[in-house]
């Protein structure tokens, strides 16, 4: 058996996956919970989230998308790295 596969996910793919989970991003989310690849991101991807939803929760005055954020991370076992230095990138 091959070791399943790592997908690198930006904010943008976890946003859409968290609140519009019929969004075509819900398809690698999907993937990860049945175990078919694992994801990854990077820290600026998380912090990018966590102001997204920063913004959502003043607008909406529910601070329940916080719990369903944690929520959310923790199931999907994302692997968190270190974001990439300047010379690291180019």
């Amino acid at each position: 058996m091959s070791a399943r596969p790592y997908l690198f996910v930006d904010s943008n793919v976890l946003i859409e996956a968290l609140f519009e989970p019929r969004h075509p991003a819900g398809a690698t989310i999907s993937l990860a919970l049945a175990k078919q690849v694992r994801l990854v991101t990077c820290n600026q991807v998380i912090e990018d989230v966590e102001l997204e939803i920063i913004d959502r929760c003043e607008e909406t005055g529910d601070l329940g998308l916080i719990d369903t954020w944690h929520a959310f991370i923790q199931s999907l076992k994302i692997k968190i790295e270190p974001d990439a230095t300047e010379a690291e990138a180019k």
